[in-house]
């Protein structure tokens, strides 16, 4: 939250898309991630793994923003050959129990 205009009220304050790409790079580099990742990379995936949990792509569509159903079914990485790794940190978490 921001202060606002005139009186000085409270309100919503959003950063600029170059301040949150060179905080999201400065990230990446520190993580010693090698790919190339960007915000969008991030996105995508995270709406990928949500609809391979089942949420519906309705629901995805509206979380999104998208008009039209059609870009949310080209939005999402079908191909799970497209996601290396475990499919969600999350899902690590289902067997740490077993793992004492």
């Amino acid at each position: 939250m921001g202060k606002g205009a005139p009186a000085g009220r409270l309100n919503r304050y959003h950063r600029d898309d170059d301040h949150v790409r060179r905080i999201f790079r400065d990230a990446v580099k520190r993580s010693g991630v090698r790919r190339r990742i960007t915000p969008h990379d991030i996105r995508r995936a995270a709406a990928t793994h949500l609809h391979l949990a089942g949420m519906p792509l309705k629901r995805l569509q509206d979380i999104l923003g998208h008009h039209s159903l059609e870009v949310t079914q080209l939005y999402i990485l079908e191909d799970e050959g497209e996601i290396s790794g475990p499919q969600s940190p999350f899902d690590l978490l289902n067997g740490i129990d077993s793992m004492k």
